[in-house]
């Protein structure tokens, strides 16, 4: 049920009931009738409420975002020609019946006794419709109005950040970068990571850092992990581990787990042993390397006693005393490291679960296709010398999501050889697909707050 959307929409609204479901597969030629012949102005009400749902809004979408999306999908001069109720007059023909199913637009309406989060008229995209429009319009880009209404009109931070990842996909990073930094500023901390993840990939580390400072004052819970990485990327690399150091003794191993990974991209593993040693014990961290490092351990203990011994001026019966008495302490320390790296390859484990479930899928098989048609139109077009027309496939297939900015890199390589193949990759492309110029923390917060207050 779920391959066929005229299928989950006459189920969902006929409750099962055979006559209705009928009823509603009759309907669904009639909508996609609607939309083709429909009049400028429905037209473009329809095509907002496709490019919303294909960009990652929610079912229901409120009427003044409609309103200003299909304002803004209209040619200026058919715009300028309406009358001032144009929204209403031009809604009327995409809410009407078709064939006893819903129009390919229908208004929803509260449940009584309910009190929803937002009071404002909102409609729903008829399923059938919702697909076939995803399809006809998978190549096409929505007006550049879209990310200020996104920004001014939405407040739910789970839309803006799924509206911000589909921009991602597209490889508009820049712009999906305002969308993380609104959801992060209304309380989402998903969102500042993923913000402090681009401006990392981006290379402006330390505003990277920032956000992590910012997130971790507002409490992220998972804040101290992504300061310690954010300090260390930035070369304060001290800070980061006194961080790590003092989360630990709270009992909170992550940003350890964390700087692991940092110690590794910069192949500096012995440094994280040191921090290592550190965290299991304050007073001789150099037990961590008697105890880990390859040898007989019963040899290594005696090296150890020997040598805490000779370092403090002291018997090897004291020393060993001291020793002993740190080993206790090192135990529960090195349970949680253990708990810590558990929790860790479970994470992992998850998140690989997660991708397989989500290539398996009908949407990843239409996507998999989709991508070797354009992949392949590419290679045509750049074997017979017809560049232009290889970008303009290459434009199609990152606006749709399914080719990402490293073939447009490729094609630049090949064909337009400037300093900005390498940087594409890292800082995308603007609204029209061109490669976008260098930008930082403080160009994403001017642009963000420039579309709020625009009018």
């Amino acid at each position: 049920m779920e391959a066929d959307p005229r299928l989950a929409e006459a189920y969902r609204n006929s409750k099962g009931k055979q006559a209705r479901i009928t009823q509603f597969l009759a309907g669904a030629p009639a909508q996609m009738e609607r939309y083709q012949n429909a009049p400028e102005a429905s037209r473009a009400i329809l095509d907002a409420a496709i490019d919303l749902r294909r960009f990652g809004h929610a079912s229901m979408i409120q009427e003044s975002v409609l309103i200003e999306l299909a304002a803004a999908t209209l040619d200026p001069e058919v715009f300028n020609t309406l009358d001032e109720d144009w929204f209403s007059a031009s809604l009327e023909y995409t809410i009407t019946l078709c064939r006893g199913a819903s129009g390919p637009l229908s208004r929803v309406k509260r449940i009584p006794g309910t009190t929803p989060r937002n009071t404002e008229t909102a409609y729903r995209l008829s399923d059938y419709l919702e697909q076939a429009g995803r399809a006809a319009r998978a190549n096409l880009f929505p007006p550049s109005e879209f990310l200020s209404i996104v920004l001014k009109y939405i407040q739910e931070v789970d839309q803006i950040r799924a509206i911000a990842s589909s921009l991602e996909d597209t490889g508009r990073i820049f712009y999906a970068a305002q969308l993380y930094l609104r959801a992060m500023e209304l309380g989402d901390h998903d969102s500042g990571h993923k913000l402090a993840d681009i401006l990392h990939y981006a290379e402006d580390l330390s505003g990277a850092l920032e956000v992590a400072k910012y997130q971790y004052r507002k409490g992220d819970p998972e804040g101290a992990k992504y300061l310690a990485y954010y300090l260390y990327t930035d070369g304060q690399v001290t800070e980061a581990e006194e961080l790590c150091i003092n989360e630990f003794d709270k009992g909170n191993p992550k940003p350890w787990v964390k700087l692991r990974e940092a110690y590794s991209l910069a192949d500096d593993m012995d440094g994280h042993k040191a921090l290592e040693g550190r965290i299991l014990s304050r007073k001789f961290p150099e037990l961590f390397f008697y105890i880990f490092d390859s040898g007989d351990l019963k040899s290594r203990y005696r090296e150890s006693v020997a040598g805490l011994a000779e370092q403090l001026q002291v018997a090897e019966a004291e020393a060993e005393q001291l020793i002993n008495e740190e080993l206790a302490t090192m135990k529960p320390r090195l349970e949680l490291i253990t708990q810590a790296l558990t929790w860790n390859t479970e994470e992992m484990h998850a998140a690989v679960t997660r991708i397989n479930e989500l290539t398996q899928g009908q949407r990843s098989k239409e996507i998999r296709t989709l991508t070797w048609e354009i992949r392949t139109r590419i290679a045509a077009c750049q074997r017979n010398g017809n560049f232009e027309g290889a970008r303009t496939e290459i434009v199609k297939g990152l606006n749709s999501g399914v080719i990402g900015l490293e073939v447009l890199s490729d094609y630049l390589a090949q064909s337009e050889p400037s300093g900005v193949t390498d940087s594409v990759v890292r800082l995308g492309v603007d609204w029209q697909a061109t490669p976008i110029s260098a930008w930082n923390l403080a160009d994403i917060r001017r642009a963000c707050h420039d579309a709020l207050n625009s009018r």
